[in-house]
């Protein structure tokens, strides 16, 4: 879908982050988690207490909370048993970066700002105050409204 970024890899840069959540690599992978069936991300709504496509946009505008749910369900799809609602790294000392397309390990990013992510279109939007998502144009996406 050409609608979803390119993948994204993060990481916990505070020392109460590292001890907490460790500090390793995660990937935040829109097309891994849009894959997945109706009913589990509306779970995954309801625990966050927003649409998905909210996450996504937070993301892409690298909001507070775009980065802290984003993140979470990165962590979730990983296997964590960690509720969102006990969820509280420093979300602004996340490293994030893409992955790189024909790379397995982290990109060197000693010489300063890694890279901004991509949009799966290949186009770089500018970067964000922040160095750690990049905005990009609106993208609409179709929202249900979460039921019990």
């Amino acid at each position: 879908m050409a609608s979803l970024l390119r993948p994204l890899r993060f990481r916990f840069t505070h020392a109460a982050d590292i001890q907490e959540y460790g500090d390793d690599w995660h990937v935040y992978n829109e097309a891994e988690w849009t894959a997945l069936p109706a009913r589990e991300l509306m779970r995954y709504e309801i625990e966050i207490g927003i649409p998905l496509v909210d996450v996504m946009d937070g993301v892409r505008k690298s909001s507070a909370f775009g980065d802290l749910a984003a993140s979470w369900l990165a962590l979730k799809l990983e296997g964590s048993a960690l509720r969102f609602s006990d969820y509280n790294p420093h979300v602004m000392m996340i490293e994030w970066e893409r992955v790189p397309q024909d790379e397995t390990e982290p990109e060197d990013v000693s010489e300063g700002k890694a890279p901004a992510p991509e949009s799966s279109e290949g186009s770089a939007p500018a970067d964000s105050p922040q160095g750690n998502t990049s905005p990009m144009a609106p993208v609409v996406l179709q929202q249900l409204p979460a039921t019990d």
